[in-house]
Formats: C-alpha cells, structure tokens, sequence
C-alpha cells in the first residue's frame, strides 16, 4: 500500500510541470484543448473530455474532446442513465471495469466499447457543479487514485476558465446588443432630425404665410374702409393685427428653439463682457426713454459657440429688461465668480421676480410665470436657453423673490478663462 501512494506521489509530481508547461499562456478554447490533451497523455485513457452542464442538469455538452491524444468534434449526450449522472450529484465516480453492464442504457459508451470510466464534477464559484472532467477507458482502470488526484488538482483551474469564457462571450454579446441600440438609436435620432427639419420648414412656409396675409388683409381692411368701421369694429381689427404679431414672434421662437437641436457647436473664445454690452444697448435703442443701471464685469470670457451665445444672451438679458420695466430704479448685472473647478456667470436684475415655488417647469417650453397683461412674451425664450446651455454641456439655474429681481446662474465646468 505504502509503495503504491509512494508512486501515486511521483507521477503525480512529475505531471504537473507537465501539463502546465503544455497549457501556459492559453485561454479559453485554446485553453480546455491544451488542457484535454495533456491529461489525456498523462491518464492514458483513451477518451478524455471536458464537459458542461446544461442549466437543467439533464445534459452535457464536451468542451473539448479528445480521443487518445487529438482533439475531435465535440457531442452532446443526456445525464439519466449514465455514470457521468453521478459526477454531477457532486461525486468523483469511478468504474474501473464492466462499466457497460452497470450502465446499459448509456448507448454512448456502448458504441464506444468502453470498459472503464472516471469522472470529477467542476464546481463555479458558488460550488455549484458546472461541469466534470472524465477519462474513458477500453481496459480496466488500474491506476484510479492517481488518475482522480490529477483530476482533482486540475478541476478548479478548468472551472475557472469556463466560468471566464462564459463571461467573456457574455460580455460580447452585452456589447454586440449594445452596439445594436446605438446603431438604432443613431438612426431614430438622424430620423427626428429629417422630421424636424420638415417640420422647421413647415413652420416656415406653413404657418407664417397664413398669419402674413391675416395681418396683411386687416392692415388693408383698416386703411380701406377704417373710416366708416365703428369705434368697436377697428378696435376689434387693431386685436386682429396684435395678435398676429404674437403669433408671428412664437412662431419665430419656435424655429429658433427647433434649430438649436440641428445646429452645430463651433467653439471660441468670446468676449462675453463686450457681447453683453452690445445686446444691452440694442435693447436701449429701442427703449430709449428708460433709464436702467447697468453692471457688466469687465474682461469676461467664455469658450462657446458665437451664434448660440448671442441667443443664449439676448433672451436672459431681454427678459431682466423686460422685467425691470415697472422698477423705478432698474438694475441689470451680469457677474462671474468660481466656486471649486466651476466658473459661474451671474445675470441678475432687480425687477418683478417670481414664485420659486410655482417655477418647477421653468424651463419648458410655453412654460410663463406672469399673464400677458403684465409682460408680453412667448414662453419659449428660457427652453431655448435651456437646450443651448445643454448643447454646451453646461447648466443653468436660477433664484427669485417675487418683486424683488431674479438671478440666472450659468455654470461651465471647464472652457471658461
């Protein structure tokens, strides 16, 4: 007995430098072929396989297959009546001889002409069975400890490797479909953008020329027969006319906003104190009878796109314009300060304010905090600012105190100088 363990001990610490030699720097399918071959040669069994379980446990399907010492195809075979059933109730199974007549209903080792059969389960990281490693034999097993302690100390690098494997195509697979939803999702938004295109253009065409000829023919209708029309009847034309300049300026809004998602960013350094001053004083001219405090920061730059920054600027500062417009001592500023790695621009008037507690959709679009009675406007002016600052990968946010001014803070992580 003692001389029998004493030779189990040195085949066995000869075959391990052995097969790791043969499977060093190999991984999956190139792996479990090494790997097959190798015990293989060093069990001397005419058949050895890897094999995985199927999630059922009621078939297994070989790794890889090797017959003598060459790989072959792999097969598949159902576990009920076979020895290999064993192995995957988590037990070592060994037959070293008439293994056939003990299972007669496995057709696969039938056909074979096996005579003996050796088996240990591969456990997954939950020691669960996920799979066995087996040698077949057309003779009788004599060497069974040796063959079942090569086994067992090769089992947990094979379950590792075919839990990687798993995990790896897995992986692929996760990307593949990943790729997949790009590509659909690519294609839904290039669609979008036709149909906004479209529907830019319809807006253009569509619904300008309908509210042209509406303000045309009323203008006409009031120098044609204004004169004999009752005070009521020109009143109700002079609201005819109004309300297609209204409609005139959201439809104008609209194309704006919708153009925003087609436009292209072209960054530049601006000089953002210069561009306020230039947009305020545009406003003066066409208001020239009020008289408003004006702060602007000097030396204020901000890397944005030139065209999209004018908009993004015009509408904050036409609205702290508008708003102040009942202030007797009107203040608009416009400021810079930092906090951490982000640069904030402050534009802040002192005019009416609103309810921060009614301002959740702020920046949706026909989203309005005040009735056209008190202050004209679309509502489209701050989701048009919203999606330029999105488009800059940048934020915005905002205070307020009703009658006592608003404050928008714009904050760019990096590009500001």
């Amino acid at each position: 007995m003692l001389v029998t363990e004493l030779s189990t001990i040195s085949r066995y610490q000869d075959v391990l430098p052995i097969v790791m030699e043969g499977v060093s720097n190999t991984y999956g399918q190139d792996f479990f072929n090494a790997i097959t071959t190798q015990l293989a040669r060093c069990i001397g069994a005419d058949f050895t396989f890897i094999g995985r379980v199927s999630e059922d446990q009621h078939s297994v399907t070989t790794v890889a297959l090797c017959q003598a010492d060459q790989i072959v195809d792999n097969i598949s075979y159902v576990l009920l009546d076979t020895p290999c059933e064993n192995v995957v109730d988590e037990n070592t199974c060994i037959h070293k001889q008439d293994v056939c007549e003990k299972f007669p209903k496995d057709i696969l080792l039938q056909n074979m002409d096996i005579e003996a059969y050796i088996g240990a389960p591969l456990y997954d990281r939950k020691h669960q069975v996920l799979g066995l490693v087996v040698g077949l034999y057309c003779a009788p097993l004599e060497q069974d400890e040796y063959v079942k302690s090569v086994f067992e100390l090769f089992a947990g690098r094979i379950a590792a490797e075919i839990e990687s494997s798993e995990s790896a195509v897995k992986l692929q697979q996760l990307n593949e479909e990943l790729e997949q939803r790009i590509e659909a999702r690519t294609e839904e938004l290039a669609i979008a953008n036709e149909e906004l295109t479209a529907f830019s253009h319809s807006v253009s065409h569509d619904l300008k020329a309908p509210v042209r000829a509406i303000r045309g023919f009323s203008e006409a209708l009031l120098e044609d027969v204004g004169r004999d029309f009752p005070a009521e009847g020109i009143q109700y034309l002079q609201m005819i006319q109004d309300n297609a300049c209204k409609m005139q300026f959201i439809i104008d809004d609209m194309l704006k906003l919708s153009k925003i998602s087609l436009t292209d960013i072209h960054k530049e350094q601006l000089d953002l104190s210069a561009l306020c001053v230039d947009i305020l004083n545009d406003l003066q001219k066409h208001d020239a009878q009020r008289q408003v405090k004006l702060n602007i920061a000097e030396k204020l730059y901000i890397d944005a796109d030139a065209g999209l920054c004018r908009l993004l600027f015009t509408n904050l500062l036409s609205n702290a314009w508008k708003y102040t417009g009942n202030t007797p001592q009107a203040e608009i500023s416009v400021s810079e300060s930092f906090e951490g790695n982000k640069h904030l621009i402050v534009i802040a008037d002192n005019g009416a304010g609103f309810d921060m507690a009614v301002a959740g959709k702020l920046f949706s679009v026909f989203t309005r905090l005040h009735s056209s009675s008190e202050f004209e406007g679309s509502g489209i002016g701050l989701a048009t600012c919203k999606r330029i600052v999105d488009k800059h990968g940048a934020n915005i946010d905002y205070y307020a105190e009703v009658n006592n001014g608003a404050k928008f803070i714009l904050s760019w992580p990096s590009g500001f100088h």
